[in-house]
């Protein structure tokens, strides 16, 4: 074997690909729950404006699906919700988790959650090191949940000291840490082990003290949430919890999520470094 063959198999053997995580300047796709129509919406990360009304999100019988929550596997690409716990809908849509079309809003159930306090979960979120959805239960308490994606059955990790929950929004960071607000006045982490949350701030300054930091996501290093009454889109700084108010939102917003692509550049570029270590040389 050439010394060539040899570099770029070294090469490649110390290359990782990352597990995807999502991309400064994508998309921004939106969902509404509540007492109305769930709805699909693309929206501006600037400012929260609409960029595009995707449309409603019902099933194939026409059924109609609050979401409280957003999160895009960064496996398969896959988009996942998480269904509203009362609101305008029918009751058969309520506390669930299902799969949606990102281009036609388009649900798909896949089961209940099943949570024995009952209830739905407040937002879902992906931890790229490992692949597993978790979820804040809405009902008993703001406790960390891990969810099975083929069934819906959400399992609770611990508890996390939190008797109820305002808000609930969730999200996970590209090394796995998980950061939520239980209530307005409550900023932290939990414990994937133990499910227990550590404060890290009163997050502010609050729109208001009756709304909550509803949905979380990350684009690269940056939180972003949802906040309700009034409906803005905010983002967090994970060190400090203060808050920056991008704009007013849309009406009922309740769950965000960028897309997370996978990482092709390295990915092709691992290929060719393949081709390139494998073609047949000439003798000299």
């Amino acid at each position: 074997m050439k010394i060539s063959h040899v570099l770029c198999i070294a090469i490649l053997g110390s290359i990782a690909v990352p597990r995807a995580q999502a991309i400064p300047g994508l998309p921004l796709f939106a969902a509404t729950a509540g007492s109305g129509a769930g709805e699909l919406y693309q929206l501006s990360s600037v400012n929260g404006a609409v960029v595009k009304d995707i449309g409603p999100l019902n099933d194939a019988g026409a059924l109609n699906y609050g979401m409280t929550g957003l999160a895009f596997d960064p496996v398969t690409q896959q988009l996942y919700g998480s269904t509203a716990h009362g609101g305008g809908s029918d009751p058969s849509t309520h506390d669930k988790l299902v799969t949606i079309n990102p281009a036609t809003g388009l649900v798909t159930p896949i089961g209940p959650f099943n949570v024995p306090t009952g209830g739905t979960m407040t937002d879902i979120s992906f931890d790229p090191t490992t692949d597993t959805l978790y979820g804040i239960g809405s009902v008993g308490g703001a406790h960390l949940y891990s969810i099975n994606t083929v069934t819906g059955q959400a399992t609770k990790v611990g508890d996390s000291g939190f008797g109820f929950t305002t808000g609930g929004g969730i999200a996970i960071d590209s090394t796995g840490i998980v950061y939520g607000s239980p209530d307005v006045a409550h900023f932290g982490t939990y414990n994937k082990s133990t499910g227990a949350y550590v404060q890290i701030a009163d997050p502010g300054p609050d729109l208001s003290t009756t709304g909550g930091y509803g949905g979380m996501c990350f684009d690269g290093a940056t939180l972003y949430s949802s906040f309700s009454s009034p409906n803005h889109l905010l983002t967090i700084d994970t060190g400090s919890g203060a808050v920056t108010d991008l704009g007013a939102s849309i009406s009922r917003l309740d769950a965000i999520a960028f897309p997370t692509p996978e990482p092709t550049s390295l990915a092709a570029f691992a290929l060719a470094m393949t081709a390139f270590a494998a073609r047949p040389r000439r003798k000299s």
